[in-house]
C-alpha cells in the first residue's frame, strides 16, 4: 500500500482532509530528520526547529551542501561576550 493510499484511508475513517494528513505527516518527518543533528556527539545541540538547528561548532561539511536533505550553512554566530 502506498503513502496516498494510506492517507486516503486514514482519511476515510477518521474524517479528517488528506490535506492535514499529508502536512502532519511531513512536519513528524522533519522532526524525525533534525534529530542526527541534535544528537552529534561532541557538538551540542543550542536550539532547533524543525528546518532548522544551532550547533556549538560547525557543522561536519559531508552534512552541508544543496543537495535534497543536506543543510544549508547559514551565517555563523557568535555567542562571546
Amino acid at each position: 500500500m502506498t503513502v496516498i493510499q494510506n492517507v486516503t484511508q486514514v482519511a476515510k475513517t477518521t474524517g479528517k482532509r488528506e490535506r492535514e494528513l499529508i502536512s502532519a505527516a511531513i512536519s513528524a518527518y522533519a522532526r524525525i530528520s533534525i534529530n542526527k543533528f541534535k544528537n552529534i556527539p561532541g557538538n551540542p545541540c543550542i536550539m532547533s526547529d524543525t528546518d532548522s538547528v544551532v550547533l556549538s561548532k560547525k557543522l561536519p561539511n559531508s552534512f552541508i551542501g544543496k543537495d535534497l536533505g543536506q543543510m544549508k550553512l547559514e551565517p555563523c554566530l557568535s555567542l562571546e561576550s
